[in-house]
């Protein structure tokens, strides 16, 4: 009997060998498949997000012309421009002291020149506006976006009486403290 055993252990043992190679090179191909696979599945996902964000693009433009997407690709980047030091001014009423940053931005590096060259204008105006809120006004989040739309049209207002071509696309409260 034992000597049955050790022959059918040899066999297999012969078997295993043939059989491991076999399986090594099945493995193989499973691990290239499976890189290709890969492979393409990413080339496809990075192709189509590209895609789907130009077709988002387009459906935002409102009806705008294949020109208009040109040019909205072709814009420059966007530039904020911090207006620093932060402003403090007092209030009328409740609460009675104001502290914010602001920064603007714009695409135009002329507007951005502009704001570092007439600073004093710019926070004069500024500080005008600021002076005239109310504190109960701004503890809404409504006077606060009003607040911003109001500055963003004067600082606009400053640059295009002094002729610059420049336009401020957004006007942003980086911190905005009351007391």
């Amino acid at each position: 009997m034992a000597e049955e055993g050790t022959g059918v252990d040899l066999d297999l043992s012969v078997e295993a060998k043939s059989g491991s190679n076999k399986m090594l090179i099945v493995m193989i191909v499973v691990g290239v498949l499976i890189l290709l696979g890969g492979t393409v599945a990413a080339t496809l996902y990075l192709t189509s997000g590209a895609g789907d964000s130009a077709v988002a693009g387009e459906g935002e433009s409102d009806g705008d012309t294949g020109e208009g997407a040109d040019q909205q690709s072709s814009r420059n980047p966007a530039v904020y421009h911090p207006l620093d030091p932060p402003f403090v001014v007092s209030l009328e009423g409740r609460p009675k002291t104001l502290q914010v940053s602001m920064q603007v931005m714009t695409r135009d590096a002329e507007l951005v020149e502009f704001l570092q060259h007439n600073d004093p204008l710019v926070r004069d105006r500024i500080l005008s506006l600021l002076m005239e809120q109310q504190g109960s006004k701004l503890k809404t989040r409504a006077g606060k976006k009003a607040l911003q739309s109001k500055l963003k049209k004067e600082i606009g207002k400053i640059a295009t009486k002094e002729g610059v071509k420049g336009q401020v696309e957004a006007l942003y409260f980086t911190s905005l403290v009351m007391q």
